[in-house]
């Protein structure tokens, strides 16, 4: 309503946790820088606290903007859960699927979640809201998840954020253990006068609007009532902005202010005369009008009881938000618990299931990594082969020169070889012709006068065959002599394995 009048793009003053509103106070600066201390150099559990309003989520919002890329987050705001739904919550923040599974296998899930994201170099952690509503099993299980690491490394990191009551929690007995492992502490304190101006300035800023709307004295009574709590202190300046444009005020100043202290201080019970207060407030409305545009004491009472009614019923609509949220948050718990009654005998085989299908895609990982190193040996094989080859052609080619080669010189020792056996059977002629000679050369001379052995030649004479012709000297002397077809061989014949081409 009052936006437009004030030059306002947004609404300063709202009770939410905006982190682009963050005002970083002394306290406030320090318990930021000891986050970013836990988040990158402590160990595993974080823990901060403060008043109810004191700006405990709106600083862990602006934190969570801030974190880097590799930093992997989950966020638990509800803690209205039991012990397992809080691990379950922690899983599904971080993007796994618990629902359906034995805590078991949700442990293992989020252990190898956790493992993997400590290869890669990210860190994980888990930021834990309106942390003192959690029982001691609850804060037990957290305990739990801060014994996973990796050597000497924590593989999650834990911030819890609660109330003051959240120490007290801790302090006991059975918590001795958690309560040993948190390494940073922080409490927020609350805002001093100056903090207060200085932050309700930074939000007009960032509004949009004139730093200055607020005087001085208007900031002193809001600091007063509020002690430097930031829920409290936007509570009075949004309602002192309301009435300032009720009232079409450019500035809001203290005697609003006061006015607008004194109609909470009613809502709280603390003034009495509730019908007074309404007409007091009628009356101011009615006179703070410019140029003779006042309204009547009527009209002003019916249109503050109107904003006191929207104002109620937005409180009321903003709770049944609230509940709304909370039943579907609640759901899907709701809805495990009934899935799991349902499927209570299949739950195991499902999870065995999975387990299984994790291994095969991991086997089968390693099997495609395999068969591309196959596939970059074949390459390379190939490579080396095709330039084998072209070695291996020449190669091949020179080995039949020499194969028709070796059969040229085969064929040739064949034909001296058939040559030799010629010659064989030319000597055993030429031997038998020896033979044949020296016995007729016995035999002329021993027809010669005065031979001894003429009587016998005359003997084996008669005893020649009459079928048998007698051979003169003449008759042998002419038949061809085998020396000659030794010493000149006859002519070579034209053609054949060595004619010449």
């Amino acid at each position: 309503m009052y936006r437009t009048f004030y030059g306002l793009h947004r609404k300063p003053f709202q009770l939410t946790a905006d982190p682009e509103f963050l005002y970083l106070s002394a306290t406030h600066k320090k318990a930021l820088s000891y986050l970013r201390y836990g988040v990158a150099d402590a160990g595993n559990l974080v823990l901060l606290t403060g008043e109810v309003g004191s700006g405990k989520t709106t600083l862990l919002k602006g934190l969570l903007r801030e974190l880097e890329e590799e930093v992997v987050v989950a966020k638990v705001m509800n803690t209205r859960v039991s012990g397992e739904q809080l691990i379950e919550l922690i899983c599904l923040d971080f993007g796994l699927d618990p629902i359906g599974k034995e805590r078991t296998a949700i442990l293992h899930e989020l252990n190898t979640f956790l493992i993997e994201q400590y290869a890669q170099g990210n860190k994980c952690v888990v930021v834990v809201d309106e942390a003192q509503n959690l029982e001691v099993p609850m804060l037990e299980e957290l305990r739990l998840l801060s014994n996973l690491e990796s050597g000497a490394d924590k593989l999650m990191q834990i911030i819890l954020c609660g109330q003051p009551e959240l120490k007290q929690t801790l302090g006991k007995q059975a918590l001795r253990q958690f309560k040993q492992r948190i390494n940073v502490t922080y409490h927020l304190e609350r805002l001093s006068e100056e903090e207060t101006a200085a932050y309700v300035a930074h939000r007009l800023e960032v509004a949009g609007a004139a730093v200055d709307l607020f005087q001085a004295d208007a900031v002193a009574l809001i600091h007063n009532y509020a002690h430097g709590i930031p829920r409290l202190i936007n509570k009075v300046a949004d309602r002192a902005l309301l009435y300032g444009f009720v009232e079409e005020q450019e500035a809001i100043d203290g005697p609003l202010v006061e006015t607008v202290l004194a109609d909470i201080r009613k809502e709280e019970g603390v003034d009495a005369a509730a019908d007074g207060e309404e007409e007091e407030v009628a009356r101011r409305l009615s006179e703070g009008g410019r140029g003779g545009g006042s309204m009547d004491s009527r009209t002003a009472t019916l249109l503050w009881n109107r904003l006191q009614q929207m104002e109620t019923r937005m409180e009321e609509v903003a709770g049944l938000q609230q509940q709304i949220r909370r039943e579907v948050e609640g759901l899907p718990f709701h809805l495990e618990e009934v899935v799991r009654r349902a499927t209570q005998g299949t739950a195991k085989t499902v999870a065995s299931i999975w387990d299984k299908s994790d291994a095969t895609g991991r086997r089968l990982g390693a099997l495609e990594e395999r068969l591309l190193g196959m596939a970059e040996a074949l390459e390379v094989t190939g490579s080396q082969w095709s330039r084998t080859n072209d070695k291996l052609v020449p190669l091949l080619e020179q080995i039949h020169q020499v194969l028709d080669r070796h059969g040229a010189m085969l064929r040739r020792l064949s034909s001296l070889d058939l040559k030799e056996d010629q010659m064989l059977v030319r000597l055993d002629a030429v031997a038998r012709r020896l033979d044949r000679l020296s016995v007729e050369e016995g035999e002329v001379a021993g027809t010669l006068p005065g031979s001894p052995r003429q009587g016998s030649a005359d003997k084996g004479a008669a005893r020649v065959s009459p079928d048998e012709e007698p051979t003169t000297r003449e008759e042998v002397e002419r038949e061809e002599d085998p020396l000659t077809q030794l010493v000149n061989p006859p002519p070579k014949r034209r053609g054949g394995f060595f004619r010449r081409r």
